[in-house]
């Protein structure tokens, strides 16, 4: 009789165990973020990685060193955009190096706390021309403008312990 019971009993014990793990993964699945990724390739070879990140009706820009375009902004090691201020990145690569162009302070963008040894982008406010008069006319000012989509399928956020909203 007890021999009609293993399997049953089995496959009970193997769902009370799995159920936790499926169930937090299921909730990291609905409680991420949707990402977009956008590659910029520096003259020095290095490449930077421009990483948009939306949850809710909140999103932010971050520009990492990560190729991983699923993780949220790191401030120990990428430079965070605030919160709804840039949905475009104005940029500019010269042979020395690259800036950014935004219309607020440098101190509202989070720098990683570990310095960049290459790659750093020099923060720059625009103030006279204007950044919309940069992004109207960026040829003359030799200036790029990155959207960037939110294109990222992110299936090893399942298993991931950090999202966008922890």
């Amino acid at each position: 009789m007890m021999r009609r019971f293993r399997l049953p009993i089995f496959i009970l014990v193997c769902v009370v165990l799995i159920f936790p793990f499926a169930k937090r993964g299921i909730a990291n699945w609905f409680a991420s973020s949707s990402y977009g990724q956008r590659k910029i390739a520096l003259p020095d070879g290095t490449k930077v990685y421009v990483v948009r990140e939306l949850w809710g009706h909140r999103e932010r820009l971050h520009i990492t060193l990560d190729s991983d375009g699923c993780k949220p902004g790191d401030g120990n090691a990428d430079y965070l955009g605030p919160v709804n201020a840039w949905s475009i990145l104005l940029y500019k690569v010269r042979p020395d190096g690259w800036s950014v162009y935004s219309d607020i302070s440098p101190r509202e963008t989070v720098a990683p706390s570990h310095d960049w040894s290459r790659a750093k982008p020099t923060l720059v406010v625009a103030k006279n021309p204007g950044i919309e008069d940069l992004y109207m006319d960026r040829d003359r000012y030799g200036i790029s403008a990155m959207d960037v989509p939110l294109n990222e399928v992110c299936l090893i956020n399942v298993f991931r312990l950090e999202n966008s909203l922890r």
